[in-house]
Order: structure tokens, then C-alpha cells, then sequence
């Protein structure tokens, strides 16, 4: 059984920068989130996007390529919109039980992580938290090495 998975969703790429970091720093496998409809680029994007997380929204995914229920320690990482997570990230945490796994949170924002951790928390209440950081991209260097150090601990922490 392997130990720690990556799973993300990204739109600009932040998310996605963060993730492998994390996964080069822990020796995790990495697994993106990919919608079925791919959001469309522009700034409608924004105003869909913070909609449908504002509305919890669960866009169907495509099929996961790794089984995300047989690893131990799972890094979780969404951008924040609207102050929540992304819909994809709601679709795949609504459709597996983490119970029992170590949970590490990390979300990439303008701002601040607003309710992030909390929704991540309502849709898995049987997880066992390991951390949670999120990286303030107006800071992105500062926050990549906080993350640095961040996924350090908890990658060591078996």
C-alpha cells in the first residue's frame, strides 16, 4: 500500500505548482482533478467559478487514475473561490470516505483561505487532521517556502 497522495485541482496553475512541490518534498504520488466539462478561460470563469462554490456545485469528473482510499497521509489542495473550495474538489470529497486517513489541507488564494479548511472538515468529519497552511499568492515566494517547511513536517510524521 502506498503511503501519501497529492490531490488537487487547479485552474491558473497555483494549486498545481503547490502540489508538486509537495510531492517532490514528501515522495508522494500526484493526482489531479480534472472536470469533465473543463471550465472555460476568461474572466466569466471567475464569476461561474465562485458561483457554483458559493452554490456547492459538483461537477462530474473525469476518472481517477489512482485510488485515492488506499493511501495513508493524503495532501488535499484547492484555490480558494469565493471564499470556498473549488466545486471539484467538493465532487471528489463528497464521493470517498477519508475516515481514519491523515488529511493535510493546502489551498492557494489572493487573500485568505476564507471557510477552505471548515468545508473540507464538513465533508469529511471522520479524517484526522495533519495540518493545514494556506499559501497567499500576492506572497507566492514567502508562502512556497512556508510550504516547503510545512509539508517537510508533515511528510516525516509516519
Amino acid at each position: 500500500m502506498d503511503d501519501k497522495l497529492v490531490v488537487y485541482f487547479s485552474l491558473t496553475g497555483n494549486t498545481r505548482r503547490a502540489a508538486k512541490l509537495i510531492a517532490a518534498r514528501t515522495g508522494a504520488k500526484v493526482l489531479e482533478l480534472q472536470p469533465l466539462k473543463p471550465y472555460s478561460e476568461g474572466f466569466s470563469t471567475y464569476i461561474t467559478g465562485g458561483f457554483g462554490a458559493m452554490f456547492k456545485r459538483r461537477p462530474q469528473l473525469r476518472p481517477l487514475a489512482i485510488d485515492p482510499v488506499d493511501f495513508q497521509t493524503i495532501f488535499i489542495g484547492t484555490p480558494v473561490w469565493a471564499g470556498r473550495i473549488a466545486p471539484p474538489l467538493r465532487t471528489f470529497l463528497s464521493t470517498h470516505d477519508f475516515s481514519g486517513k491523515k488529511l493535510a489541507m493546502f489551498c492557494t488564494c489572493l487573500d485568505n483561505a476564507g471557510r477552505t479548511f471548515a468545508n473540507i472538515h464538513e465533508l469529511q468529519p471522520g479524517m484526522l487532521p495533519a495540518g493545514q497552511i494556506a499559501l497567499n499568492m500576492k506572497m507566492a515566494e514567502m508562502s512556497l517556502k512556508s510550504l516547503e517547511v510545512w509539508a517537510d513536517e508533515i511528510g516525516s510524521t509516519e
